[in-house]
């Protein structure tokens, strides 16, 4: 069991807690929210659902090794994780599991098997043969009550890819890695080689069937030290390492002498991550406490007056550690990179510039937006059902159609698809977000979303005003330009000055959880001037 396996746990937590701790934005204002249920021991232990899996369709399988995990941020308790391998004849399983709580704003998103109320889940399994040739791979995910299931098969030329959603079920080819590349159990393997010749680096590529991309890791081995686990002193060895999917983050990780991970460090923007080493029923059952929603929010030197009439504005984005990334151009937004820390971002709504560059996007099909299913076809055509033949009034109508179709906005629910908002009437912008841009693809406009800030003023969220709060919309190809539309708004104004945007995703599979992963970065590390 190796530290570097445990990187799509990484990778899943570092989204999640983007999520629970800032697409917030859409509850209205200053509304109380529902209050957080008490969390209670169990009395047994969870079954979780790669455990069920495995029981219905491979009961000869075996338990070699298995290490459990208790998850702090910023020494809270947050949740817990697993890493197993399991051995079925000559084939090899290295099984990776979390299950994530936190509160945000006194509500609660449980994000993992967490009982009815469970709202995302990331489990994987991934097969191999003793000389370490891949063979399957199996991910389950749960966004609020869907769960989809992605089945991979490994060839000698690609990767076949089935995905089970809603009951539908779709299958694409994947390009392999580039080579060289390990799995899983080999990978583990190198780095045992690693240690027992005392190298200091160690450079390799392994595949992430929840990124469906392979992902580059770069350690350094340190030195040997004892660390405390759960008040025992045991002796460890230092690594640390960079993945190519978190630029500038680096993870310290303590590892016993047969490279299990005993200590995970993740730094998560403003905030620190840990994962250590405990028994099953400890990790599973403290009980959870992290708050971090309003750590999040972007103070401002000085409030902006007018905010939500305001057509044009121009900002200076400050980062306290590290480099600001490229912020993204749009019809109405402009970058201008002042230095490695800092950016103006420039908006003006009354000139909007389209992009000779740009290509007219297709309308596409994914587990989060799903323009083919009935449910979003209906709701589309009762939205648009008034307004006329031109794109811009059909998509503004749709838009209006959200904002009153939605019927509780919530911050409990961590991210629905589409197909699920439609049916549910219930969630945050990122729920708004997601169900135009379905309902858009639907009428056969070309959509994406929009991620990144919008100001606050004396309305007040969660109690806190002139503050810049993490957000999501939707932006549709009209006229040969993206257009900017936030559902969450009224239907007097489409769209304002205030928002921010810091990426933009046409949500395809696994595309979505690569910009979480840089947005991650950014959580509780930015700041804020109103230049005018």
């Amino acid at each position: 069991m190796w530290t570097h396996r445990n990187r799509s746990i990484i990778v899943a937590i570092v989204g999640a807690v983007w999520l629970a701790a800032g697409v917030a934005a859409g509850c209205d204002s200053d509304d109380e929210l529902p209050a957080a249920p008490v969390a209670q021991t169990p009395a047994t232990q969870t079954i979780t659902p790669l455990e069920r899996l495995r029981d219905q369709t491979e009961p000869d399988t075996t338990v070699e090794s298995e290490r459990w995990f208790a998850i702090t941020i910023d020494d809270r308790p947050a949740g817990w994780a697993v890493i197993r391998t399991e051995r079925d004849g000559d084939t090899w399983i290295t099984v990776e599991e979390f299950n994530l709580q936190l509160r945000r704003g006194g509500g609660r998103i449980v994000v993992g098997p967490g009982g009815d109320e469970m709202s995302f889940y990331t489990g994987e399994r991934f097969a191999e043969t003793e000389d370490g040739r891949p063979l399957w791979a199996t991910v389950i995910e749960q966004n609020a009550a869907e769960k989809v299931r992605r089945d991979l098969r490994f060839t000698e030329t690609g990767i076949e890819v089935t995905t089970h959603s809603g009951g539908r079920r779709t299958t694409v080819n994947r390009d392999l890695p580039e080579e060289p590349w390990l799995t899983p159990r080999a990978a583990t393997r190198r780095l045992a080689r690693a240690i027992e010749a005392g190298e200091r680096e160690l450079e390799l590529r392994t595949y992430e069937p929840t990124l469906l991309q392979g992902v580059d890791i770069r350690s350094r081995i340190l030195e040997r030290r004892n660390v405390e686990v759960f008040g025992r002193t045991v002796p460890a060895l230092e690594l640390r390492y960079t993945l190519s999917i978190l630029p500038g983050v680096e993870t310290t990780s303590f590892v016993d002498e047969a490279g299990g991970l005993l200590i995970e460090q993740v730094p998560l923007g403003a905030f620190q991550m840990r994962l250590e080493a405990a028994d099953r029923l400890l990790a599973q059952t403290r009980r959870p406490t992290a708050d971090i929603l309003a750590q999040t929010f972007v103070r401002m030197d000085r409030p902006i007056g007018r905010a939500a009439e305001r057509r044009q504005a121009q900002f200076i984005l400050t980062v306290e550690e590290g480099q600001l990334p490229d912020v993204p151009e749009t019809a109405v937004q402009r970058f201008e990179r002042l230095d490695a820390a800092r950016g103006r971002v420039s908006i003006d709504l009354d000139n909007p510039r389209p992009d000779p560059r740009a290509q007219p996007p297709r309308v596409t099909r994914s587990i989060m937006i799903d323009p083919e299913d009935e449910r979003i076809i209906e709701l589309a055509q009762r939205a648009a059902r008034r307004a006329g033949e031109a794109p811009a009034e059909r998509a503004e109508a749709m838009r209006r159609f959200v904002h009153d179709y939605i019927q509780e906005t919530t911050l409990d629910v961590g991210l629905a698809s589409a197909s699920e908002v439609a049916r549910a009437r219930r969630g945050d912008c990122t729920e708004f977000a997601v169900l135009l841009a379905a309902m858009l693809r639907a009428d056969r406009i070309p959509s994406r979303v929009a991620s990144g800030l919008i100001y606050v003023g004396e309305e007040g969220f969660l109690g806190h005003r002139h503050v810049f709060v993490h957000h999501m919309w939707t932006q549709a190809w009209i006229d040969g330009r993206w257009v900017d539309l936030d559902a969450t708004l009224d239907p007097r104004r489409a769209f304002t000055a205030t928002h921010v945007a810091l990426s933009t995703n046409k949500m395809e599979d696994g595309q979505f959880d690569n910009d979480l992963l840089t947005m991650s970065t950014l959580v509780g590390q930015m700041r804020i001037e109103h230049e005018r």
